[in-house]
């Protein structure tokens, strides 16, 4: 049958079309794009897209996928799965499936037929090269997804259409999500509908915002049409089917009629369409009765089936139809052509008939009696489980779940919805899934004995429930139905369901960041006791245990706790994936106490008895980890990076692998690598992993930021930090210094060195086990106190506490080159010349590679000042200039800033650039200034003035602004120079 044409041209969207046509052919020529056409229900979003791809057609292959509302359970990836077969209809299922790239046989879990390409489901493992012990994944699929839709367009530009995003289902809008990032580098055009009448925080609008602002995607808002513009409709509706080439007039439109059709439709073109369907009978009174009057002049048979075919939410095959109404084929066929000529249903691409409108179906669905809707949906379930026992490839749960219910058929309804939360499940549509799921529980107590019914208990089912719910990031929710099947097990319950259950608990609270893992943990093993002989349940609950303990800091409990797993994990049959976890806890701890041969001995083990995603992709995060705490940023870096790859290759990159990005980027800024950290993160794999993974991500976010001063932005971050999950710092002491180097890098980012003082009496005062982690800030707190005592802050309690941390680190963490550093940066000598010689031994172990790349020119700034102090201006200036030089190259702006400003008062050694401005100084201003040359400190200052330290703060303020200096060595260079 051909197309059912549109009702005239299009009109009023001159603008938009160039800009579609503009896209594509950038897209075409090798600059992607995509487009989100936005705009009222009835304002000409399909419309629009039709005209484009009609006009696009020769050029490009055009593959369309349409979202159905089922009220509120879409079937997961539903105009995925369209683009996908229309991919197989035009290039074959051969091509599509050698396009999909190592990856290809996670397609198999959408698109079955696929492996018709000849390559057997049996033999996909071989075909990708990947291992059994790979689970499905996410990321894996939208991989292959990616894969082959750019092998495709390769061949041949592609334009995707996806229609009516408001109703898509989560895992098509995640998909959606990944395939404008990965697509970037095809010719592909994305062309997207919207309504953007959507409540706020629904999942289509929040993608549609964050895709705009992170320009993925361009919007085209379609607004309602001029009133010259509604004429012009107007008259084109209203000019009759004539022969090709031919004039005929238009049919006239009173003059009040058309004032009260611009008053009614409101430049809404499907108004415009139904109004001037109605010209000729009196307006309606209502938009339903608008939308009702084409059905209302329709022949019995014609309005019958409309009515049929309202209760179903997509487009219908002729088979499909023949089977759901009483009429014969003829009379189905007559019907059918008038309700096209009416302009009630249209002829879509695949030959399906469909309502050409949605707000037609809604309006006439409404026509239906109770009775007959609920025949209907039985009819419509009957026949979608028919075709479902002849091809099960076909996913087809949800329709069911949808029909059964709205049939008031809540035995068949169960099954159904059990059938397709598992199916969502499966192809990672964990938002589905938790509908789905939602819908199994809504129904569990209006049926007999549901346990039967979809074959799994009631405890089990709620289990999977909440792992979906955890999945699809409802963790509230998820916690809430662990807690119900908890409430509900009793003495009866077999230990192990219970068990598990509190594991489930138990990680779902670490994961949101809540307390309560450790006890829950605990439970769960005194609730096994001896009895249990589910060794790795019991392995797992140990490993579990051992890494909340090591987070806490109690490493000798953890270390307890973790040898309890190896020996379960090493009962028969052994599992070497729980003692991988095990050793790599351990090495861990005992890298946190400072026995690094141990820790490496454990982390030996841990590699060697790795053998799935979790325990590799364990011992390359700890010990990555390891490897940045002792300074040794190199090995760490490529490490992790290895860690990455492992990640990907198990396609958990952008959720698990999130925790890697961090182990890479870190030691990467340790290194002065700011560009490449910054690349890493720019990448935002991180911004589906957990959130208390995202934490440390965000960290190293803020300090890339404050390392190029870009201050604002990243107390942003920081504020954004304070509101994740309450209270993780207080029971995961890495996420408690993770806080600590934030606080840390932004007051010394800046230039608040009495906030940054603040912060390394919090450190000092901490009481909590101290773990390796603190190193790195001591180091810092060194600096920090110097730079105090170059603004004549007294620093000595602070260098006392310092001093005494440091100390108390394992002789392991104390190495020659750090601790040279740490000191000379620390300890101030009486002798000017001892402290020039401390500083310059300094200068030369800060080159070793386990030193800070930013402690460089820190070193040399204080080595300047101390060669000042000694009276060797001239050597002091070429320590500046090393040190500006160090800090440019590392585009570290606070560094920059402060070698500048002691570069520029060595530079007025002449002095005549102060002289007037020293001319400017109170009395009392002079007397301070005098006694800041000598080197006294505020409070010493005060205590021979007879004045307060803080008062003294101001006079010294004062000073250095009328001087026009940032620091007080470059006021005593002024006032000596004189």
């Amino acid at each position: 049958m051909p197309r059912t044409p549109p009702a005239s041209e299009l009109v009023g969207r001159e603008v938009e079309s160039a800009l579609l046509r503009g896209r594509f052919d950038a897209a075409r020529s090798g600059n992607p794009a995509a487009v989100l056409i936005t705009g009222e229900a009835g304002i000409g979003k399909s419309r629009l897209v039709q005209e484009f791809i009609a006009g696009v057609a020769g050029e490009a292959d055009v593959l369309v996928g349409r979202c159905v509302d089922l009220g509120g359970a879409a079937t997961p990836y539903g105009p995925v799965l369209e683009l996908l077969r229309g991919l197989i209809a035009v290039r074959g299922a051969a091509e599509v499936w050698e396009g999909a790239g190592p990856h290809r046989a996670e397609l198999l879990l959408l698109v079955p037929e696929v492996s018709e390409a000849g390559a057997a489901v049996e033999g996909a493992e071989e075909a990708t090269g990947e291992s059994l012990i790979i689970p499905p994944s996410p990321d894996r699929l939208r991989e292959a997804i990616a894969s082959s839709l750019r092998a495709a367009a390769a061949a041949r530009p592609l334009v995707l259409t996806i229609e009516d995003l408001h109703w898509a289902d989560e895992g098509t809008i995640a998909t959606l999500a990944a395939l404008l990032r990965m697509l970037q580098d095809a010719p592909v055009l994305f062309v997207v509908t919207m309504r953007d009448d959507g409540r706020r925080g629904d999942p289509a609008r929040t993608f549609a915002s964050g895709a705009e602002r992170a320009r993925l995607i361009e919007r085209i808002p379609l607004g309602r049409l001029s009133d010259e513009e509604v004429r012009a409709m107007v008259a084109g509706l209203r000019r009759p089917a004539a022969e090709a080439g031919s004039v005929v007039p238009i049919l006239p439109v009173e003059a009040s009629a058309f004032d009260a059709l611009l008053e009614r439709a409101e430049g809404v073109p499907f108004f415009v369409e139904e109004l001037i369907d109605s010209a000729d009978a009196p307006l309606a009174d209502s938009l339903r009765d608008l939308l009702l009057a084409r059905y209302d002049r329709l022949g019995p048979e014609a309005g019958a089936l409309v009515r049929t075919l309202s209760a179903s939410q997509a487009p219908l095959e002729h088979g499909v139809v023949s089977q759901l109404t009483e009429l014969p084929e003829s009379g189905i066929e007559t019907a059918i052509r008038e309700a096209i000529g009416a302009g009630i249903l249209s002829v879509d691409d695949a030959d399906r008939y469909a309502f050409r409108h949605a707000l037609l179906r809604e309006a006439v669905y409404g026509e239906l009696l109770p009775s007959e809707r609920t025949r209907l949906h039985r009819r419509l379930a009957q026949i979608t489980q028919e075709i479902a026992d002849r091809d099960p490839r076909r996913a087809l749960a949800p329709e069911l779940a949808f029909h059964w219910q709205r049939a008031r058929d809540p035995e068949h309804a169960i099954v159904a919805a059990n059938a397709a939360m598992e199916q969502a499940k499966a192809s990672y549509a964990f938002g589905a899934a938790a509908r789905f799921g939602e819908q199994v529980l809504e129904l569990w107590d209006q049926v007999p004995d549901p346990e039967r019914m979809i074959g799994v208990g009631r405890l089990p089912f709620l289990g999977r429930f909440a792992s979906a719910l955890r999945n699809a990031g409802e963790g509230e929710r998820s916690l809430a139905v662990v807690n119900l099947a908890l409430g509900e097990a009793d003495e009866s319950t077999e230990p192990e369901v219970r068990a598990r259950l509190l594991r489930y608990k138990s990680a779902y609270l670490s994961n949101a960041g809540h307390p309560g893992s450790r006890e829950l943990l605990a439970e769960a093993i005194g609730i096994l006791g001896d009895r249990s002989e589910d060794h790795r349940l019991r392995a797992s609950l140990h490993n579990q245990l051992a890494s909340v303990l090591m987070r806490a800091g109690s490493l000798q409990e953890a270390i307890d706790e973790a040898g309890l797993a190896v020996e379960h994990a090493s009962k028969e049959p052994p599992n070497d994936s729980q003692r991988s976890l095990a050793f790599s806890v351990r090495g861990s701890c005992f890298s946190q106490l400072g026995d690094f041969d141990r820790a490496e001995e454990e982390f030996a083990q841990a590699l060697a008895t790795a053998s799935d995603s979790q325990s590799l992709l364990r011992y390359h995060v700890n010990y990555s980890d390891l490897l940045n705490v002792v300074g040794r940023y190199r090995e760490s870096t490529e490490l992790a990076e290895r860690g990455l790859e492992v990640a990907k290759r198990y396609g958990v990159e952008r959720t698990s692998g999130a925790i890697l990005l961090q182990n890479v980027v870190e030691p990467l800024i340790e290194l002065g690598e700011i560009d490449r950290a910054e690349t890493l993160l720019g990448r935002g794999i991180d911004a589906y992993s957990l959130r208390v993974h995202r934490i440390y991500t965000l960290a190293s976010r803020v300090r890339v930021h404050c390392w190029r001063g870009e201050t604002e932005r990243a107390e942003e971050l920081f504020r954004a930090w304070q509101g994740m999950p309450g209270g993780a710092a207080a029971r995961e002491r890495q996420v408690w210094y993770a806080q600590m180097q934030m606080r840390f890098a932004l007051a010394t980012a800046q230039g608040d060195f009495g906030a940054a003082r603040d912060a390394v009496a919090q450190l000092l005062a901490d009481d909590l086990p101290a773990l390796s982690y603190e190193r790195r800030l001591l180091l810092d707190g060194a600096w920090i106190a110097a730079e105090l005592r170059a603004t004549g802050d007294s620093a000595n309690d602070l260098e006392e506490g310092l001093l005494a941390a440091w100390n108390e680190l394992p002789p392991a963490l104390r190495d020659g080159a750090l601790e040279r550093v740490f000191l000379a940066l620390l300890e101030p000598q009486d002798a000017a010349e001892l402290r020039v010689s401390e500083l310059k031994e300094a200068a030369e172990s800060a080159e070793d590679d386990g030193v800070p790349a930013a402690i460089r020119p820190a070193v040399r700034i204080e080595l300047a000042r101390s060669l000042l102090a000694a009276g060797d201006r001239r050597a002091a200036a070429e320590s500046a200039r090393e040190a500006l030089a160090l800090a440019e190259r590392l585009s570290h702006a606070r560094l920059t800033t402060i070698a500048r400003e002691l570069l520029s008062a060595l530079g007025a050694a002449g002095g005549a650039e102060h002289a007037g401005a020293l001319g400017e100084l109170t009395e009392r201003e002079r007397q301070v200034l005098e006694l800041v040359a000598e080197g006294l400190s505020n409070r010493e200052i005060g205590e021979k003035l007879f004045i307060s330290a803080k008062t003294v703060s101001v006079h010294v303020s004062a000073v250095l602004r009328k001087l026009g200096v940032g620091s007080r060595t470059e006021a005593a260079v002024a006032m000596k120079a004189r």
